[in-house]
């Protein structure tokens, strides 16, 4: 390959990891910033769920799906982040870290028809809420006007914001993905990692593909997986697990191999 070959493939790399930055919000279902906690009394819209973890682990999740990118060029979407949120620790707490409670941040993931996979993971750095994975990114986070989560017996939790960057996870337009937040707790007699949900009615708030539906899965048995209708099973009305999914259109992957051919072949035809 000469010079010119080189400098030609470099800069198809080059546009390639540029789209990778060029994410946008595609899938809104964010926090609820309406009907918040226990003052709602029966129009409240917000709701956590998890599992315990003793015997077989189990988490909670839902899916998205994405629509048609809109680009004749760009026919997918590479998906790089998905944005969650958790409740752990008393609100007001500033001596509580994740680490406390959890060994690791785990991020499972079912594109399409392919096999769940586990996505992205990191071990919990003792006395922080971060991990040893750099793409997983998590800060402190609340509702609006500045409120935290209210458990329903009362007491007021902190709410947490998870982002998995870096995801690569290249989504064709109509296909379900599954995505399921999970961290190994501690103490799994009395570690729960609660996911936020809420119900998409009441939520104030832009629920993108909200189906009163949420999910579990088995963490050590993929196979054992299904969906939840909370209204009258655990709760009083039915939600969804709040998520936000950034991505950027991109070419199908045989389509941008036949284009960086193409550029290729082009530049060695204008020796």
């Amino acid at each position: 390959m000469n010079a010119t070959t080189i400098t030609a493939a470099a800069a198809l790399v080059a546009l390639t990891a540029g789209a990778a930055h060029a994410q946008t919000l595609v899938f809104a279902r964010g926090l609820p910033d309406a009907n918040l906690n226990n003052a709602a009394n029966a129009n409240r819209s917000n709701v956590a769920w998890g599992y315990g973890q003793s015997g077989s682990p189990f988490t909670t999740g839902d899916d998205f799906t994405l629509g048609a990118t809109g680009d004749a060029t760009n026919t997918v979407w590479r998906v790089d982040t998905i944005r969650m949120w958790i409740i752990a620790g008393a609100a007001g707490d500033s001596g509580f870290d994740l680490s406390q409670r959890y060994n690791d941040a785990q991020l499972y993931v079912k594109n399409g028809a392919a096999a769940t996979t586990l996505a992205q993971s990191g071990n919990f750095i003792a006395g922080s809420n971060n991990t040893d994975n750099a793409d997983i990114s998590i800060s402190a986070g609340q509702y609006a006007g500045g409120q935290d989560y209210q458990t329903t017996t009362g007491p007021l939790a902190q709410v947490w914001q998870i982002d998995f960057t870096n995801l690569n996870l290249i989504v064709n337009p109509g296909d379900a993905v599954e995505f399921y937040a999970f961290g190994e707790a501690i103490d799994p007699a009395s570690g729960v990692w609660f996911n936020l949900a809420s119900n998409a009615a009441l939520s104030g708030t832009t629920q993108d593909g909200a189906d009163d539906l949420y999910r579990f899965l088995q963490v050590d048995n993929f196979a054992n997986t299904g969906a939840v209708d909370s209204n009258g099973n655990g709760w009083d009305k039915s939600s969804d697990l709040n998520v936000q999914v950034f991505a950027t259109a991109v070419p199908a992957p045989g389509a941008a191999a036949v284009l960086g051919l193409a550029g290729l072949l082009a530049v060695r035809r204008r020796r």
